[in-house]
């Protein structure tokens, strides 16, 4: 099997187009292929906002301990290897081709019955994750939740540490309608006398959580009571900040990351690292960390590029939440800045407050059409957009189009890109390459 033919068969093969929670499927499918997900330590890392950023501090962190270090995030920008990386770089596309062909008759067999018990990409890219870290002999694997928690896929791990970052409304139509469930979806890949991180701090969020420890009987760790930071500076590439936990203290440590949220999510991996050295795993080492906090880096996430000497901001804030945090950030990096902003979205998702949000930052916003299946409300997003922004607001379809827009029309630096991940992947490439194109041209 070629690697085109992977992504045909798992695009058209498999349920890429629906949610589909539930860990039946994918705990018979593990089954047949031995389990690769026993083979290594694990931390488990879900929440709303900001568990992609965790996900990579504490895989930096790890790879300057020395350790070999799979990731394994979702969704993707652009290519389907950023999957799947192990310290750090994409896992080769033959590798992939040769999982996902082993696994094609334990995913068939499984299908004889009926579509339903049929794996889903997303269970089957779990699986294959799983089975490449096996195989590339990793010591720890990152995993970062694909959707909620409880029913989600990669809550088939037992990990070392689980880090839940933050609950805020998003995926309301399948979590719940308040914060509450949303919570208690998420709690779910607590694990029996297992540690719990969090960055979590309203109060009766925090209950559900203290409260599924408690059940599990594990333990918690949480912001501002078990650990703490400071912010020092904030400047872009350079955000300094201190950091007091169970073991370390750290004053003066540096981000290369941007956003002023990063404070927040270093921390939680430094939090989970610390938990992890009071196992064999590792042994806490300063200068390893203050490398692995300054080399981190998360891709589309108030990432700052260039193109054509015209600075570019790529965030993938898709809800609420992200859009506040957004907001702060350019707050905080662009005072008083109006900025030229294309703007697209993906069906279920609550444009309105994001644009409530940004509203305030925006001299101009173009209105485009993610390159993904799920972009299916771009009219509706457009119709409410030009009654919001009246003469500022244009809409153009095609995001390469859009963005070549943004370029004619700006005023002022920089041209800000947001609302998805999958626009942000869009973009990214086209500025990093010139192509206009996705990965697999079918899903769009």
């Amino acid at each position: 099997m070629q690697y085109n033919e992977a992504l045909e068969y798992l695009h058209e093969r498999l349920s890429f187009k629906s949610i589909r929670l539930g860990l039946e499927r994918i705990r018979e499918l593990l089954r047949r292929m031995d389990n690769p997900q026993q083979s290594y330590h694990v931390v488990h890392v879900g929440g709303t906002n900001g568990k992609g950023s965790v996900c990579s501090f504490l895989s930096f962190l790890l790879r300057e301990h020395d350790l070999r270090v799979g990731t394994y995030i979702s969704p993707h920008l652009w290519t389907l290897k950023e999957r799947f990386t192990v310290n750090g770089e994409q896992v080769h596309e033959n590798l992939i081709a040769e999982v996902l062909e082993d696994m094609i008759p334990h995913i068939e067999d499984m299908g004889e019955v009926g579509s339903d018990t049929r794996p889903s990409f997303f269970e089957v890219t779990t699986a294959m994750a799983f089975e490449i870290f096996k195989r590339m002999k990793v010591k720890i694997a990152v995993v970062e939740v694909g959707l909620g928690g409880r029913l989600d896929a990669t809550n088939v791990v037992i990990p070392d540490v689980s880090i839940i970052t933050n609950v805020s409304y998003d995926h309301m139509n399948v979590l719940g309608s308040t914060l509450e469930k949303i919570a208690r979806e998420k709690a779910g890949i607590i694990k029996d006398g297992k540690p719990l991180v969090t960055t979590e701090v309203k109060p009766h969020v925090l209950k559900v959580l203290e409260n599924k420890v408690r059940e599990k009987n594990g333990s918690i760790y949480r912001l501002r009571k078990d650990f703490r930071f400071k912010k020092i500076s904030v400047k872009l590439n350079e955000n300094v900040f201190a950091y007091e936990g169970k073991k370390l203290q750290m004053n003066g440590a540096i981000l290369s990351m941007n956003g002023v949220n990063q404070f927040v999510n270093a921390s939680a991996a430094l939090a989970a690292l610390e938990i992890l050295s009071d196992t064999n795993i590792l042994t806490l080492k300063n200068d390893a960390i203050l490398r692995g906090l300054r080399e981190a880096r998360w891709p589309g996430r108030f990432e700052i590029i260039y193109h054509k000497d015209n600075m570019v901001i790529l965030d993938g804030a898709h809800n609420p939440s992200g859009a506040q945090i957004l907001k702060t950030n350019l707050e905080h990096y662009f005072p008083g800045k109006e900025l030229t902003m294309v703007f697209g979205v993906v069906e279920n998702k609550d444009y309105k407050r994001i644009l409530s949000f940004l509203a305030a930052h925006t001299s101009h916003i173009i209105i485009t059409r993610p390159k993904v299946y799920r972009a299916t409300n771009y009219r509706e997003v457009c119709e409410y957009a030009r009654h919001l922004f009246e003469e500022r607001c244009e809409c153009l379809e095609d995001p390469f189009d859009a963005f070549e827009r943004a370029l004619d029309v700006r005023d002022v630096e920089p041209i800000l890109v947001c609302g998805s991940l999958y626009l942000v992947g869009n973009i990214r490439h086209y500025i990093l390459t010139g192509e206009r194109r996705v990965e697999y041209d079918r899903i769009a």
